[in-house]
């Protein structure tokens, strides 16, 4: 029996969920070996080249000629490659894997803000917004464990998330336009060398050499994080909502927590359990029930 279009979507965030919670492990490591932006910048090339071969392979080539949808891809470059990731990589070096995790669902708020309510792409029910928020209030639990303390570059790791909810509208328009393999690689190439001048402009200093190991950790950005995991993205998000596709991304930081625990051997804190609760609620609320959110062509 085949799965309805609105499965698939929901069947293929969340594998993609899965892979992106190993993200901040995969991003605190790198840091620590190399430049975060130059790192973010080399893995970009390394999931174009990826793509590159994808698109050799399945002779999309000369589909890419089509002057459509060139505009919206610029969009998505900057947006999504350029701030996202670079804000990201230089976040990581200055936070916990936990909190970096948990502080990429505050774009949950923005998608609701901003494709929600200022441009009406997608519409809402009680049930979708009473889940989200729930899952907003599960990560300041967890964030602001009985303190009002915070970390000034958790507060900002919040705002580098505007970009990616605005890229991913244009990167859905995009879609009309291109394959996946496609929209990728003009933004893994185009992105990259953009992240690398980035790295420049902020003084970074260009390793001579890059050990082994690194490489390896560089591989797997590109191919795995960058690669397999934005296809699964972007063929989620056009098949369900933008915003459903978003809460169904929002339970990677309790798996993130479980790698951190398996591997590093941090338990969670009591604030963390409790934050767990209401975070599978609300991802219950937005992802299981029926006609939560009404999708719209955008």
């Amino acid at each position: 029996m085949s799965l309805s279009r609105t499965k698939q979507g929901d069947f293929t965030i969340l594998g993609g969920t899965l892979i992106w919670s190993f993200f901040p492990l995969m991003s605190l490591l790198l840091v620590h070996r190399l430049p975060p932006i130059f790192a973010a910048g080399v893995g970009t090339l390394i999931a174009a080249v990826f793509f590159a071969i994808l698109i050799t392979i399945r002779r999309q080539w000369y589909t890419m000629l089509n002057r459509k949808g060139w505009g919206q891809m610029m969009v998505v470059v900057l947006c999504i490659t350029m701030l996202y990731y670079g804000g990201l990589f230089w976040a990581a070096q200055y936070t916990s894997p936990g909190n970096f995790g948990i502080l990429n669902m505050s774009e949950i708020f923005w998608s609701f803000l901003v494709i929600g309510i200022l441009t009406k792409h997608e519409s809402f029910t009680w049930e979708g917004i009473v889940g989200t928020l729930l899952m907003v209030l599960g990560a300041l639990i967890i964030i602001f464990p009985g303190t009002l303390e915070f970390n000034w570059v958790d507060l900002a790791i919040v705002f580098i998330n505007i970009p990616p909810t605005l890229g991913n509208i244009y990167q859905r328009k995009a879609r009309q336009h291109f394959s996946s393999e496609q929209m990728l690689f003009i933004r893994s190439f185009i992105g990259g060398f953009m992240l690398l001048g980035l790295s420049h402009l902020f003084g970074e200093t260009f390793p001579t050499q890059i050990d082994p190991d690194s490489w390896k950790l560089l591989l797997l950005l590109g191919v795995v994080f960058f690669g397999v995991h934005k296809i699964l993205w972007i063929e989620g998000i056009n098949r369900i909502a933008i915003t459903k596709a978003n809460a169904i991304h929002a339970i990677a930081p309790i798996f993130t927590l479980l790698w951190v625990f398996l591997w590093w051997d941090e338990s969670p804190t009591l604030y963390q359990v409790a934050g767990f609760i209401p975070i599978l609620i609300g991802a219950w609320l937005v992802t299981l029930k029926k006609d939560i959110f009404k999708i719209i062509k955008i």
